[in-house]
């Protein structure tokens, strides 16, 4: 098992891909700490990891409140004994601001900026800050999304976000990699989730990113081949990849 003993924090981890990811660290014997807004689903995946015989501890978590980020860590160090690896997934979808920029409320871009940008540094401040006072290093692993390079209209709020977090992993990494902390994100394409079914089942969707060549491989993405990559960037085997953006879009960015 390449994570036996390993303790990792995934944010957004009731569903979609931070559950997926949650999963897959289990199965290679990490403890996993399943932060999640959501008491039911992140109850639902705790449940599943503890079932198969894994190592798993639910923790409510707003990652939008700097007290609930603060309370998550300190009860992950009391539950487990530290932190090894944490996975920053949790995010507000795209589309709660799809609107033209001159229309977005402050209210809502701030909204965006916090949760989406704001609790990545501050997850990450505050693991790093554990991961030093253990001195064995660490991983921090953050998902951003291919929307932060994309020019699409009606989504300024969600794409500068998903920027920031670009930008904050190579900073991140810079400062943290002489201490063995190495700091990676996941840029995803389009992935099949609950929250993208409709629109990649859609025809428009198809005609658009499929028959006309947009995306070469020729389908969505699926929630396992980002867990498989999360479950790299948190290995020895990734410790010469530092502050990169890892892009996971069946090639969707090569046809721009």
């Amino acid at each position: 098992m390449q994570l036996q003993n390993k303790v990792a924090i995934v944010t957004g981890a009731g569903q979609g891909i931070g559950k997926s990811i949650a999963l897959r660290y289990a199965d290679e014997g990490a403890k996993v700490v399943i932060a999640s807004i959501g008491e039911r689903n992140g109850k639902q995946t705790e449940s599943e990891i503890l079932k198969t015989g894994g190592h798993a501890k639910f923790i409510q978590t707003d990652v939008s409140n700097n007290l609930s980020i603060e309370k998550m860590i300190e009860e992950t160090i009391n539950y487990f004994g530290g932190i090894d690896i944490l996975v920053n997934n949790a995010a507000i979808g795209a589309t709660s601001t799809e609107m033209p920029v001159v229309d977005i409320p402050l209210p809502a871009w701030r909204d965006m900026i916090k949760t989406n940008l704001d609790s990545v540094f501050v997850c990450s401040q505050l693991a790093a800050r554990q991961m030093l006072k253990q001195g064995n290093g660490g991983y921090i692993i953050n998902i951003s999304s291919i929307m932060s390079i994309l020019g699409e209209a009606k989504y300024t709020a969600y794409q500068v976000a998903k920027g920031g977090v670009d930008t904050l992993t190579r900073s991140l990494a810079i400062e943290l990699a002489p201490h063995n902390i190495i700091v990676n994100n996941i840029s995803p394409g389009f992935i099949v989730t609950r929250h993208t079914i409709d629109l990649i089942a859609s025809e428009h969707w198809s005609t658009f990113y499929i028959n006309n060549g947009r995306i070469p491989i020729k389908r969505a993405g699926r929630i396992e081949e980002i867990a498989s990559l999360a479950l790299f960037l948190a290995t020895e085997g990734c410790r010469y990849i530092v502050g990169q953006t890892l892009i996971v879009d069946g090639g969707l960015s090569l046809t721009i």
